[in-house]
């Protein structure tokens, strides 16, 4: 009877076991199922998607403002070439003079900074917010010549690389074991940089990183509120009501290691007093050195430049309006679309894109239905039709950013900025804003309130 039930309890602890065993077994089942299911369905990254749509958007612009036009502008080199020569003496003097020159070429804060074309030995030292955008871009359709890629302007900024470690590897093999890697790369590449005047500069980095909206200058701006204002923000997690004065004084007070590169004085960025650039182009000659550069390295007879000056534009209306459409359920975390756009707005008058008068065509629940490629025909329409929208509206809001600024402040810009000012040539008495204002013809232009935007 005793062996029976002992029988009997070992059948039901077993079965009890396999049961417990089974339903383990289906339940990792089940799991590994779903798990397999949430893969399967699971949608792809949202800014991915969205950066993938608003690049094909982008693309499709491009391609029907090549139709449209139909000129090609010649690409020569410049009419005066001595030009060049004399901003390289410029800068050989200065150096000299201030005794800047090192012994030694840190190769690798340089080579940090070198984007390059191996195919066309180009180097090309990158200093923000003096048309690197283009380079950028220009040196990689040097490298895709190839593939039959003819301009800039229907490459996206996010295929582009720096071709640094094909030419690192180059370099290295030269110099087989040397040091002198200053002399290799002096004789293996035309090397070229851009400046543009320190007080132009750092009026176009607020407005494109502060004014404009962007999420990782807002968070500097957050910084600056709390380190200069220190007074409450209207918003805890963005400083975007940054004013021209705040930052200036954040620029001031900021150690160099510690300053972005959009901020920095060039000398510091590009090693000027050791490395003897073949061309330094300038802002305000931007077009004619491009199309120097582009035909000293022999590559004029295939890049196109249909209409360079329009092309520049309306790549601009598309990268400015299409990050705003990219990132636009993150800035909607802290601000209504409705104010984003109008902040795009704002930045397309203040470049004379758009014309003072024209107001934002958008109602709030328009804002937030509107496709990107939709509020991009309408700016690049306007842009095109209008024939009044070069007022001086530029001029007039730097006009305004600058009076904002103590004389001590400005003082104090021109000695951080010295260096610069004397290198390549700038006035360092500046910004003549009196001169300006006299210069600007339309005065609708000077009473406009360019900043209220952050208010």
């Amino acid at each position: 009877m005793c062996n029976c039930r002992m029988k009997w309890c070992r059948r039901q602890l077993c079965g009890i076991h396999k049961s417990r065993r089974n339903r383990l077994r289906f339940a990792s089942v089940v799991v590994v199922g779903l798990l397999a299911l949430v893969v399967v369905i699971r949608p792809k990254n949202p800014s991915k998607a969205r950066f993938t749509r608003l690049s094909k958007m982008v693309i499709n612009q491009h391609r029907l403002l090549f139709k449209e036009l139909k000129t090609k502008e010649k690409i020569q080199t410049s009419p005066d070439p001595a030009v060049y020569r004399k901003r390289q003496e410029q800068v050989r003097r200065v150096c000299e003079s201030r005794n800047t020159s090192s012994s030694s070429l840190s190769m690798t804060t340089f080579m940090h900074r070198s984007w390059f074309a191996e195919e066309y030995k180009l180097l090309y030292c990158l200093v923000p917010k003096v048309g690197c955008t283009f380079w950028k871009r220009t040196l990689q359709v040097l490298r895709l010549h190839a593939i039959g890629l003819k301009t800039p302007f229907k490459l996206l900024y996010e295929q582009c690389s720096s071709g640094r470690r094909v030419a690192i590897k180059n370099i290295m093999e030269a110099a087989g074991g040397s040091s002198d890697l200053t002399s290799i790369i002096s004789e293996r590449y035309t090397k070229f940089m851009f400046t543009r005047d320190p007080f132009e500069r750092l009026f176009s980095a607020y407005i494109d990183k502060f004014l404009t909206p962007n999420l990782s200058f807002w968070n500097l701006g957050r910084i600056i509120v709390d380190d200069i204002r220190r007074a409450p923000m209207k918003n805890y997690w963005y400083g975007h009501d940054v004013t021209f004065s705040e930052f200036i004084e954040y620029v001031l007070t900021t150690e160099d290691k510690y300053l972005d590169s959009h901020f920095k004085p060039i000398s510091c960025i590009c090693d000027v007093c050791n490395v003897k650039y073949n061309v330094i182009g300038k802002m305000e000659t931007f077009k004619t050195d491009v199309f120097h550069i582009i035909s000293k390295v022999n590559a004029s007879d295939w890049l196109v430049f249909k209409d360079f000056k329009k092309e520049a534009t309306i790549d601009t209306i598309l990268d400015i309006a299409g990050k705003a459409f990219q990132y636009k359920e993150d800035l909607e975390r802290y601000m209504p679309f409705h104010d984003i756009l109008r902040r795009v707005w704002r930045r397309f008058k203040i470049a004379n894109i758009l014309d003072l008068k024209e107001r934002f065509p958008l109602s709030e629940q328009q804002s937030r239905t509107i496709a990107m490629e939709d509020f991009a025909d309408v700016v690049v329409t306007l842009y095109k039709t209008s024939e009044k929208r070069d007022r001086g509206s530029r001029t007039a809001a730097y006009i305004q950013a600058y009076r904002q600024l103590t004389k001590s402040s400005l003082d104090k810009l021109r000695n951080l900025f010295s260096l610069d000012f004397d290198l390549f040539g700038y006035d360092m008495a500046g910004p003549h804003l009196d001169a300006m204002e006299k210069e600007v013809k339309d005065r609708s232009a000077l009473d406009y309130d360019y900043y209220d935007i952050l208010r």
